[in-house]
């Protein structure tokens, strides 16, 4: 994918700075990342992400229209 789309997937799962606005800007809907990352933490606690799904790996968010 590039070095960009790298560098982007880092800013949002990393947390860094405005790391919501690619998730904005691509429309994300779903998201599947590690349980227990501090990028599931933090959509844990956002209203706008639904945890539709988690085991031991992973978690699923989806994300609410309207929010």
């Amino acid at each position: 994918y590039g070095d960009a789309f790298i560098e982007e997937y880092l800013q949002v799962y990393q947390l860094r700075e405005n790391w919501q606005e690619p998730l904005d800007r691509f429309h994300v809907g779903v998201a599947i990342i590690d349980e227990g990352s501090p990028l599931s933490t933090m959509l844990s606690d956002r209203s706008e992400w639904l945890r539709a799904y988690a085991d031991e790996q992973a978690v699923i968010f989806t994300r609410q229209k309207g929010n």
